[in-house]
């Protein structure tokens, strides 16, 4: 496996950073007949496909893991 470029972990650590919000801002950018649940999972996997390929399970858990559960906090606010 070749060594990430810098502008690639720089690029994926700001994602991870502001996962929770991304999530926040896809969720209210979706058209609220998908349905609060439906919603939640789409805007989770449109921040996750930002992230670059192959690392996107270690980035997510570590944004959950940040964040608190993102997800749960869209539904609340």
């Amino acid at each position: 496996m070749s060594p990430v470029p810098p502008d690639v972990e720089q690029a994926e650590a700001a994602i991870v950073e502001h996962y929770p919000r991304l999530v926040r801002l896809a969720y209210l950018v979706l058209p609220p007949a998908l349905g609060r649940n439906r919603r939640v999972l789409t805007a989770h996997s449109l921040v996750q496909r930002a992230l670059p390929r192959g690392r996107r399970d270690s980035a997510a858990a570590a944004g959950a893991l940040r964040g608190g559960g993102a997800g749960l906090s869209l539904i609340n606010k």
